[in-house]
């Protein structure tokens, strides 16, 4: 019988342990995990499951698809919690310190390089991280990554484009774009996007299951209003900003808010609203707030003086407008 089964043993080669593989890889990686009858595994586990193997938006950001999605046995699982060990630290790091879309290039290198497995990671989900952190898409942004980002600008690669349900995206010719929404920022097009369809991403791109949002809309638009944007090329900020300017959903963020400004807006018509000393006074409150909401030390009253001059109002009224008229046309 001994004779049989180390016959069977030696044709048959049974699995590995899931754990001892996720062990003894976390070992190669320069970590020195748990016993393996520690409960820690166990928190793996169960965070792979809930969190990593089948994600959902807002839930956690900064973490990357498993490299087995599918395996629940052997080699390839014991690689899945390995792989979900490692993640745990970089992803509380970077929520930790706010790393996003407006966190300056430099830092999310340095953030990258910083932890065992993220830079392999990364690039081994271009898609995934050009959603998370598209600045890094930029020429001249791309150390170490130019060349799986360049892979992306092919348009069709799946993998750049948002999440299937959202509507066809806008562009400045009403024909197909010219690479994906989540690398347009590497074209020297911008994807032939339309202005306010970079705007819109840049606040709300989403991945199956991997949301890039951190601040909200009004929130983001009052950053590139800020000399914390001055990194950003200068033609890609102005067509962002311009997004914001054509489309009221800045407006949205604050009209929940007890404001004299957003008051104004909702309630006069745009010969009756004017910037008088209480209304740029309510401004600058939002704005205060948002720059805190921010972290960004800047004069409130600068970019209330930016603001106004982006005629951020009259875009407001322009958007009413439209939506008026299209109104009109679908009863007649």
């Amino acid at each position: 019988m001994d004779e049989v089964i180390v016959e069977l043993l030696k044709r048959v080669r049974p699995e590995e342990s899931p754990l001892i593989v996720a062990r003894d890889f976390l070992i190669s990686m320069g970590i020195d995990p748990p016993i393996v009858s520690d409960e820690w595994w166990l928190d793996v586990v169960e965070l792979k499951e809930a969190q990593l193997r089948f994600p959902e938006p807002g839930m956690r950001r900064w973490i990357f698809p498993l490299p087995f999605p599918e395996a629940d046995i052997g080699m390839k699982r014991g690689m899945n919690i390995a792989w979900t060990a490692l993640q745990l630290d970089w992803a509380y790091d970077g929520e930790e310190r706010n790393l996003c879309q407006i966190t300056h290039p430099e830092q999310v290198h340095e953030f990258l390089r910083k932890w065992p497995g993220l830079i392999d990671c990364a690039r081994s989900n271009p898609g995934v991280l050009a959603m998370y952190a598209p600045q890094l898409t930029i020429p001249g942004y791309d150390d170490g990554l130019a060349d799986v980002f360049d892979s992306l600008l092919d348009p069709s690669r799946t993998d750049t484009y948002q999440s299937l349900g959202y509507d066809e995206p806008e562009t400045i010719d009403g024909r197909a774009p010219l690479c994906g929404e989540l690398i347009a920022w590497r074209h020297p097009m911008f994807g032939n996007y339309a202005e306010t369809e970079l705007a819109s991403s840049f606040v709300h791109a989403d991945k199956g299951g991997y949301s890039r949002y951190r601040f909200n809309t009004f929130e983001c638009m009052v950053w590139l209003l800020t000399d914390d944007a001055a990194w950003m090329p200068q033609r890609l900020r102005d067509a962002l900003l311009e997004g914001f300017r054509k489309r009221d959903r800045w407006y949205q963020d604050v009209m929940s808010i007890h404001n004299a400004f957003a008051e104004a807006l909702l309630r006069r018509t745009r010969s009756r609203f004017s910037f008088t000393r209480e209304i740029r006074s309510a401004l600058v409150e939002l704005l205060t707030s948002a720059l805190h909401e921010l972290s960004v030390q800047e004069d409130p009253i600068i970019v209330a003086e930016r603001f106004m001059a982006r005629r951020f109002v009259d875009g407001y009224y322009d958007w009413q407008d439209e939506i008026r008229v299209a109104r009109r046309e679908r009863r007649q």
